[in-house]
C-alpha cells in the first residue's frame, strides 16, 4: 500500500475541480446502480451540498503524481453528517471522525486506491485528536461491507437513511498510534 500512497496526492479539494469530483460521484453511483442494483448514490449527493463540502475544506481530490489525472475523492470531518443519529453508536458523541462518499472511478477500483484514501482518512483522525473514525455503506452492498471488516472496522449499528438500511462501521485509530 506504501508504494500506491507514494504514487497518489491526496489534498482538499477547491471549487475549481468541483465539476470532476462530482462527476466521479454520479459515475460511482450509476456503476453501483449497474453492477450491483443499488440506487442510494442515484441520484448523486447534491452539488451544492457537495460545493458547500469543497468550501468547508473536507473534500479531498486523489490523483495520480504522474499524469495528475483525478481518480477519487472523499470527504473526512470531525463533523458528523447530518442524517446520523449519534445515538445509535457504542461511544455517542465521543470525538470522532467521518468518512463519507469515498468515490473511486470505477475503472481503476480493486487496486488499493480506496485503502489508501481510508488510511488518510484514519490519519487526518489522528492529527485532530479523534478517538475513533465512523462510516457507513448500503446494508445491500455485501462487498463492501466485507472490504470494511478486512480493514478492521467493526460494525457499530444499522440504521435506515434516505429509503436505504445502513451499516454503520467503527475504528479506534488512537489505538494505532499507540
Amino acid at each position: 500500500m506504501e508504494e500506491l500512497a507514494n504514487e497518489l496526492r491526496i489534498r482538499p479539494a477547491s471549487i475549481a475541480c468541483v465539476d470532476l469530483l462530482y462527476a466521479i460521484l454520479v459515475g460511482c453511483g450509476l456503476d453501483l446502480r449497474d453492477r450491483f442494483g443499488l440506487a442510494h448514490w442515484v441520484p448523486a449527493y447534491p452539488r451544492h451540498l457537495f460545493e458547500e463540502q469543497v468550501a468547508k475544506g473536507v473534500v479531498y481530490a486523489v490523483e495520480e503524481r504522474r499524469g495528475g489525472d483525478t481518480v477519487a475523492t472523499f470527504s473526512a470531518s470531525s463533523e458528523a453528517p447530518g442524517y446520523l443519529d449519534l445515538s445509535l453508536w457504542d461511544s455517542g458523541e465521543e470525538p470522532c471522525f467521518y468518512l463519507t462518499r469515498l468515490a473511486v472511478l470505477p475503472r481503476l477500483q480493486h487496486r488499493g486506491i480506496g485503502r489508501v484514501c481510508v488510511a488518510t482518512a484514519e490519519r487526518f483522525a489522528l492529527e485532530h485528536d479523534c478517538r475513533s473514525i465512523r462510516l457507513d455503506a448500503a446494508e445491500q452492498h455485501a462487498e463492501l461491507l466485507d472490504w470494511y471488516l478486512k480493514l478492521g472496522y467493526r460494525e457499530a449499528c444499522r440504521y435506515e437513511a434516505f429509503g436505504t438500511r445502513m451499516v454503520g462501521f467503527e475504528k479506534l485509530v488512537s489505538e494505532q498510534a499507540s
